[in-house]
């Protein structure tokens, strides 16, 4: 979606040059924590932690979604943390027979 400037919204819709500090602040530890899906051992975190489990946990990770729009996919240095992203999206697996 674009405003009349035809600029992207997103969760931050205004330009750059009339962020706040806080809203920078924000982009940047969103932009630090969608990068850190990229690491194994983060993600082996998230998961001994059962943090994977927590329904609120799951939300914030759809509202990350927006990293996927190449305004700001761009900023990305570990894109591959997008794919990470996705699967950690899907259901669970159904528990194995026994």
């Amino acid at each position: 979606e674009a405003n009349r400037s035809g600029e992207a919204r997103g969760p931050f819709p205004w330009p750059m040059s009339v962020r706040s500090a806080a809203s920078t602040a924000r982009l940047e530890a969103e932009l630090e924590f969608v990068q850190r899906l990229a690491n194994p051992d983060y993600l082996h975190h998230l998961a001994q932690t059962r943090l994977l489990d927590d329904e609120s946990f799951c939300r914030y990770l759809g509202y990350l979604e927006y990293w996927r729009r190449p305004e700001y996919a761009a900023l990305l240095s570990f894109p591959h943390c997008l794919h990470m992203l996705e699967l950690l999206r899907l259901p669970p697996p159904p528990p194995a027979p026994q």
